[in-house]
């Protein structure tokens, strides 16, 4: 803080300091001088008058003497003639006046009410400003002139208005007046600007030093300039005084800052509790009010898809009238082809009866020649059979004549019994090998053909629940992909904010497959596979943030992280479809979201990947345009084929793709409900083919079951017969050994060779009858052939006029059932509208009441704080857990009070009060005293510049009023004495060496004195002047001389505006007579009622 004796060595003495001269140096004077001087001449380049701020006319109503008085003045040196008593005075008055001038600065009255002609009200002076060309004021608003107009009045206040050229008011305020004149250098408030009478002739005849100073300081208005400076320095002595004040008082408000900063400190470090208890208040509401507008987005999203969804629903049931209609007629179509086809049926029904009584009648003849046949040959083999019986004992009775004549024979045929009896025993453990063999394969393979009967019926469930999911998805697009999917998508929309940028997906939902592109669907999603369940997301942070999502979901979609942005893919694309005339999978697929396409084409360069309904040519395609990653071909209904080159190996590629109809689609057909139908027709096809497979598999199952049991029955009857046989030969061996032992006649032998030879000619008789037979039989044959070729035929008739019929049965039967399917549909769709119409209207009023309470609430909460202070996140912080943190905070709060003494409100606005008080005093001190610093160098400064000026201005007064003097052959200077605050003119004549005027003439003197009055205005560079009866004490020499000198002089000024007032002629005057100067005659006071003015 600045001392009392520092503050009075900031004070200056204006007075003092003006008293004295500059102690800038002669050299720079003269050089100032000499510039200043230049200056002030360089207007003399251009000698056009001025078009901007000069007086055009002058209109006086009750003014003084005048009545009405009009004046058009000239914008260069004007003057006005007439008698005494004519009004001469009163125009350079009424300018004074007008322009703002107070009634005693004009010596003709003591108030504006003196100035009111008598017996008048009112008086009203209208001054015309030109306001032309680049110096022109606010030229939009006022136009090529300004009208000036003041109202005197006997009765309250005088006003002004200021009027455009068309006569429209602009303003009625003196600030804008005094911005005009200000505009324009008219400085009406200076007494050597415009000399009334009285200051004229007071100036003129001015013969002291002291006067002659005192009208020039004013005429340059350095007086004005001190008279300010010392008021100014004034004003900076009571701020010194108010900072000595301040000084002594701000100690104390010093120490009780201190004391309540240091109880504060003490409280400081509990602030943030505080300051967290009022977020935490905040975030209280805060929490319902979000927790709020989450429902009522929810509720608003819930409501949005129920509008859409009922819009659909009655687009739905206009689609399921339509399609009904067209059932019905298709049905009655069918029943009435259906009758005509089962008269036809049964009409060959009847027919069949004859054919199969023909048939059986055939049967009947061929079945009794058969058995004729079989019979005779039956008897023919038995007849066979006792012949070797009767052989085998022929063979024995030889045998045993043999035998008794030589018993070695026995001997050996024993031993060959006995070898074929082993082998028969090995052959016997050979067939139980190959039966047990077949029970095993016949396990293995029941086992088997049971399991690919499992499979084919897995198979067809797969394709019904598909075929149920396809119906389900027309309603639910994530059907397809599962519940958990459907709740993943939920978890997302509830935790969106944890996402940079929501997640996209999955992309299989986002894209359809376009109308006319049908038959590449399956082609088409095998091609995407993994990608169909994929999400998009556009950076690392989304992406570890939805894996744990899909973790909690048990999902193990793929996640493709790119930035959301789009590319250029255009070249290649267009070069495949416009140039080549192929389509690619990006013309086959529709995208909901134009990111989920670019990410296809990032991943699967779908826009290069053509589709083609045959692989005709596909190898020159691929290796011509290495452009085209791959083609995908139409094979058949079942299956396709991806065509493709090595980029490394340039080895063509046809890799075959089969069709799993089992397998649900997730990408869906575009366009309208036929193609979800012809889904479901050909899942329909699918389950007819794979039920007649399943039919066939166990028909193929049955008969290898049956041909493996008769495989196992044959073996089975082999190994009875080889069981047989080797009891045959044990039973020989028996024999042959009893045989050995006695002998036997040969009465036996004759009697079996007679029997055999009976039985050889019955043979031969059965023989001849089984040709016969045969004959009859042949013929009967051919004739049942032919018959059974007709029968046949008519079968066949019979068979397609049957499956036709059940074929048209079916179709209506279909038929009727979809008529009840969509009669079905749509009262379950009217009810669904019924509902969701219903739960739609409630949504709407529940978002009314909670968008309501959020209103009522927001207010209050957002006084306690603001929503980003707040930071609510409602997936981290329930109510209950930040109701938990108030009442922590709040026993806190209550510790630290307890401990302090005092309230937590009381101790901070203890700190706060005191604290600003004193540093808003201790700031008001030092803008005190840098105010003090700034305005006491502003000062200095000024005064130094004004000094400075003052020297410039007297310098060139002097110059100018001996440049004057001259024109009369007189010598002389200005002497200025700055303490005295005199001006002496020192003129000299005749060669004289100049001295005081006292010993010059009157004449003289008034010359001089005009002299000096051109040198005071030369620096004043007034846009406006006047001098009224300045020749009064002008003997007719002078007068002539100080005219000639003032017109020279004022020449040297042609933008300025000059109005003299004499009484006398000046017509004798050398260049009165030119362009630049205008008289004005006014009439005599007899006849001044209507004055008349001349130029």
């Amino acid at each position: 803080m600045a001392s009392g004796a520092a503050m009075a060595a900031t004070q200056i003495d204006i007075e003092s300091t003006f008293s004295q001269h500059t102690s800038i140096s002669k050299r720079k004077l003269a050089r100032a001088t000499e510039a200043f001087t230049q200056t002030l001449s360089e207007s003399d380049i251009d000698k056009s008058p001025a078009t901007a701020g000069v007086i055009e006319k002058i209109v006086l109503q009750n003014f003084m003497c005048h009545d009405y008085f009009e004046l058009e003045l000239g914008p260069q040196l004007n003057f006005i003639i007439g008698r005494n008593g004519s009004g001469k005075s009163a125009i350079l008055t009424s300018i004074s006046v007008g322009l703002g001038c107070k009634a005693n600065e004009t010596d003709r009255g003591k108030n504006l009410k003196a100035l009111i002609k008598r017996g008048t009200n009112s008086s009203k002076i209208t001054i015309t400003f030109a306001n032309r060309g680049d110096e022109a004021f606010e030229h939009d608003k006022y136009g090529d002139k300004i009208v000036v107009e003041r109202t005197l009045r006997l009765e309250g206040t005088s006003g002004y208005s200021l009027r455009s050229e068309s006569g429209r008011l602009v303003s009625n305020k003196k600030m804008d007046l005094d911005l005009i004149l200000e505009f324009f250098d008219i400085t009406i408030n200076n007494p050597l600007a415009f000399l009334s009478q009285g200051a004229a002739k007071t100036f003129l005849a001015a013969s002291t030093d002291d006067d002659k100073y005192s009208f020039f300081m004013k005429g340059i208005q350095m007086e004005q300039t001190i008279n300010e400076y010392i008021h100014s320095n004034a004003q900076i002595q009571k701020i010194g005084k108010q900072i000595e004040l301040a000084n002594s008082s701000i100690q104390a408000l010093r120490e009780d800052a201190e004391k309540a900063k240091e109880t504060y400190e003490k409280f400081h470090k509990f602030k943030n509790l505080r300051e967290h208890k009022k977020i935490i208040s905040g975030k209280l509401i805060w929490h319902q009010i979000i927790r709020g507008e989450f429902d009522i987005q929810a509720l608003q999203d819930k409501k949005q898809e129920l509008d859409a969804n009922i819009h659909d629903l009655q687009n739905k049931i206009e689609t399921y009238g339509s399609n009904l209609n067209q059932l019905i007629q298709d049905q009655a179509t069918v029943d009435e082809e259906a009758i005509g086809k089962k008269t036809e049926y049964h009409q060959l029904c009847s027919e069949k009866q004859g054919y199969k009584q023909k048939s059986r009648d055939y049967e009947n003849k061929i079945g009794s020649v058969q058995n004729r046949i079989d019979d005779l040959q039956r008897d023919i083999h038995s007849k066979h059979r006792e012949i070797k019986q009767l052989e085998s004992k022929i063979a024995v009775e030889i045998k045993k004549l043999n035998d008794a004549e030589n018993g070695e024979s026995l001997e050996v045929r024993l031993n060959e019994l006995n070898s074929s009896r082993e082998s028969q025993l090995v052959e016997q453990q050979e067939l139980v090998n190959a039966y047990l063999e077949l029970e095993d394969s016949s396990k293995s393979q029941y086992n088997s053909s049971n399991s690919e009967v499992g499979y084919r019926k897995k198979e067809i469930q797969e394709l019904r629940q598909n075929r149920h999911i396809i119906l389900s998805s027309e309603k639910d697009k994530l059907a397809p992909f599962g519940n958990n999917m459907r709740k993943l998508l939920q978890d997302i929309d509830r935790e969106h904010r944890r996402f940079h940028s929501k997640p996209i997906g999955p992309i299989g939902s986002l894209i359809s497959i376009k109308p006319g592109y049908d038959d590449y669907h399956q082609l088409l999603e095998g091609h995407l596979k993994a990608l169909v369940d994929s999400f998009v997301v556009e950076n690392f942070h989304d992406s570890e943030i939805l894996k744990g999502m899909m973790k909690r979901r048990n999902i193990n979609s793929r996640i493709i992280t790119r930035k959301f942005e789009q590319f250029d893919y255009s070249e290649v694309y267009n070069f495949i479809t416009g140039d080549l005339q192929m389509k690619t999978m990006l013309d086959a697929l529709e995208f909901q979201n134009v990111d989920a396409m670019y990410s296809l084409i990032d991943a699967r360069f779908i826009e290069q990947v053509v589709l083609c309904e045959s692989d005709d040519n596909a190898a020159n395609i691929l290796h011509n345009n290495p452009s085209i990653k791959a083609m995908l071909s139409l094979f058949d209904g079942r299956s396709g084929k991806k065509l493709s080159v090595n980029p490394a190996t340039h080895a063509f590629r046809s890799d075959p793709f089969y069709y799993d109809f089992g397998q649900y689609s997730k990408i869906q057909i575009g366009g309208n409900n036929d193609n979800i139908d012809a889904q479901i027709v050909k899942i329909d096809i699918s389950i007819e083919e794979k039920t007649l497979e399943l039919r066939q598999l166990e028909s193929q199952n049955t008969s290898a079951f049956r041909k493996m049991k008769a495989e196992m029955e044959t073996t089975k009857r082999k190994l009875e017969q080889m069981k047989k046989k080797i009891r045959m030969t044990d039973n020989e061996i028996h024999n042959i050994q009893v045989k050995l032992d006695r002998n036997d006649d040969s009465s036996k032998l004759e009697a079996y060779q007679q029997e055999k030879s009976n039985i050889e000619e019955e043979i031969i008789i059965n023989e001849r009858s089984i040709n016969g037979s045969n004959n009859e039989l042949q013929m009967m044959k051919q004739e049942f052939d032919e018959f059974y070729q007709e029968y046949e035929s008519f079968n066949a008739n019979i068979s397609n006029a049957e499956q036709h019929l059940q074929k048209l049965e079916r179709k209506s039967q279909k038929l009727k059932q979809q008529q009840m399917v969509i009669k079905d549909e749509i009262d379950n769709t009217k009810l669904t509208i019924t509902k969701r119409t219903k739960i739609s209207q409630a949504i709407d009023h529940n978002i009314s009441e909670l968008s309501e309470r959020v209103d009522q609430e927001t207010p209050k909460a957002e006084r306690w704080c603001s929503r980003e202070a707040a930071n609510i996140d409602l997936s981290r912080e329930s109510l209950d857990d930040i109701k938990y943190q108030y009442e922590v905070i709040n026993q806190q709060l209550s510790q630290v009070n307890r401990a302090l003494g005092k309230a937590e409100d009381q101790i901070i606005e203890e700190y706060n009060s005191k604290t600003m008080v004193f540093k808003e005093a201790r700031e008001e001190l030092v803008k005190a005293h840098q105010l003090r610093e700034k305005l006491t160098k502003a000062i200095t400064n000024r005064v130094h510049a004004a000094k400075t000026n003052r020297e410039l201005l007297c310098l060139a007064a002097n110059q100018d009023f001996s440049s004057s003097l001259h024109q009369r052959g007189f010598e002389g200077k200005l002497d200025f004495d700055y303490v005295q605050k005199k001006l002496k003119m020192l003129v000299g004549k005749d060669g004289k060496p100049p001295r005081e005027v006292t010993a010059l003439s009157g004449g003289e003197k008034s010359f001089t004195q005009i002299a000096l009055l051109l040198a005071i205005w030369k620096p004043m560079r007034s846009k406006i002047r006047g001098l009224d009866e300045f020749d009064v004490f002008m003997d007719t020499v002078n007068r002539k001389i100080s005219m000639r000198l003032m017109l020279e002089s004022l020449r040297k000024e042609p933008k300025s505006q000059t109005i003299f007032i004499t009484p006398q002629d000046i017509g004798h005057v050398k260049g009165i007579d030119a362009d630049d100067v205008h008289i004005h005659k006014l009439k005599d006071p007899a006849r001044m009622n209507n004055s008349t003015n001349h130029d």
